[in-house]
């Protein structure tokens, strides 16, 4: 028997292995998986950003939570000790004005995140769960890129730019990982027949 086999010296299967043997079954092997993964994935992600796109979304969900995300940022600057008021979707912090705009509201994190959630072969209540925790960890996760972005903006344009446009999002998409990765685990531990 070789190392990493899944097999434990007296015969049986590990945990890790009999959840890595039912996935596999659950849609024709690896391959299968991996073919739907890289399916739908890509699919989900380009509809829900032409949905993002309309008018209807921006005007009756991303406004909304933009004015949610600039109340809660300015709020957490204010605990933080730093004055900081919101107005809509204007920060105003140190005689400067941030908005938070169509595309900073964390919606298009979500677009990224639910659908790996949704395409992973998972229980329901693990995928609703996951959904939920999603959001949970999306939208302050982006108050806080959106407060600290006010916070840089009042120091230096240039480094607001370079953290808006470069640094902030490839550290948002290491989260987005990160979180997936995390619940991953979760949702085969929890969808693995004879699991409690």
């Amino acid at each position: 028997m070789t190392a990493g086999s899944g097999a434990t010296p007296g015969g049986g299967a590990t945990a890790g292995s009999k959840r890595a043997l039912w996935l596999r079954s659950q849609l024709g092997g690896t391959r299968g998986i991996v073919l739907r993964f890289l399916v739908l994935y890509p699919a989900i992600v380009i509809l829900l950003a032409g949905l993002l796109s309309t008018e209807f979304v921006g005007t009756t969900i991303d406004e909304p939570i933009n004015t949610l995300t600039a109340t809660i940022a300015a709020r957490g600057m204010s605990l933080i000790g730093l004055s900081a008021s919101s107005s809509g979707i204007e920060i105003i912090y140190d005689q400067r004005t941030v908005a938070v705009k169509t595309g900073c509201s964390g919606l298009e994190l979500l677009a990224v995140l639910l659908p790996a959630i949704l395409v992973f072969p998972s229980s329901l209540r693990a995928k609703l769960l996951g959904a939920l925790a999603a959001v949970a960890f999306v939208l302050p996760l982006n108050a806080i890129r959106v407060a600290s972005l006010s916070v840089l903006l009042s120091k230096s344009t240039d480094a607001f730019n370079l953290f808006h446009l470069y640094f902030l999002q490839a550290a948002l998409v290491g989260c987005l990982f990160g979180f997936f990765l995390v619940w991953m685990r979760g949702a085969t531990t929890w969808t693995t027949p004879g699991r409690s």
